[in-house]
Order: structure tokens, then C-alpha cells, then sequence
């Protein structure tokens, strides 16, 4: 077998796992909504709106309610699993979005009190940390 030969069965192999790999994120996507929402398999923006509407209903300054907002609406996807995060934490329902497990609920609980006492000096750590725990 030539060396190119040999290096496009390899390119072969490379490629299938890959797509392999692309079929088991798909299909947990499409089991759970909170994984789907994590790595953009879907828009967010439903959510947002839902989570939005249901924190002005808490006592938030208008300063905090302003920076949700402008989270909500980013383009970028980090400040809205931001809001997506907190507005879980804060109690609002995603409907679809179950809490996986009753330990990612104390995590959830653990690391949002974390940020909001200024634990954490960036939300990219927080999202970050708890998006972790949540695949762990």
C-alpha cells in the first residue's frame, strides 16, 4: 500500500468517527433540551423571552434587569447560557428542560449563589464551571 494510499484510509477512518461522534451529540440534543440550548443545536431565543418575562416579576434593580436583558440578547452565546442558568436557578420552567438530576440542582444552586456574591469575576468561568458539571 502506497503512502497515499495509506494516508487516505486513515483520512477515511478520521472522518467516520467524527460523524459518529456528530450522531451522538445530535441524538442527545434531541433528548434533552438543556444540552441542546449548551451547544447551540437550537434557538435560545424562546427561552430568553420566557426567562426575561419571568424575572421581572422578581425584586431585581433596574440595573440588573437591564444587564439580563442586554444578556438575553447578545450575540454570542455565553451571556445567554448566562440568563438560561440563572433564570433555571431563579425557579423559571423551560418547558422541555428538565433539571437533570437533584445533584446539578445543588450545583446550579452553589455556583449561581457563588456569582452572585462575586465569587466569580467572569460569567465565562461560571458558565463554563457549571456546563462541566453538568456533562460530569
Amino acid at each position: 500500500m502506497s503512502y497515499g494510499e495509506c494516508l487516505s484510509v486513515h483520512l477515511c477512518v478520521v472522518m467516520d468517527i467524527f460523524s459518529r461522534g456528530d450522531v451522538i451529540c445530535q441524538k442527545r440534543a434531541d433528548s434533552d433540551l438543556l444540552y441542546a440550548y449548551f451547544f447551540g443545536h437550537c434557538d435560545m431565543a424562546p427561552a430568553m423571552q420566557k426567562i426575561l418575562c419571568n424575572l421581572e416579576k422578581h425584586d431585581l434593580s433596574d440595573q440588573m434587569k437591564s444587564t439580563l436583558r442586554k444578556a438575553a440578547t447578545h450575540n454570542t452565546r455565553t451571556p445567554m447560557l448566562f440568563v438560561l442558568l440563572f433564570g433555571l436557578w431563579c425557579g423559571v420552567k423551560i418547558e422541555g428542560c428538565p433539571m437533570r438530576s437533584e445533584k446539578f440542582v445543588a450545583v446550579l444552586d452553589r455556583e449561581c449563589v457563588k456569582m452572585v456574591t462575586g465569587e466569580y469575576v467572569n460569567i465565562n468561568d461560571f458558565v463554563t464551571n457549571v456546563l462541566t458539571e453538568y456533562l460530569i
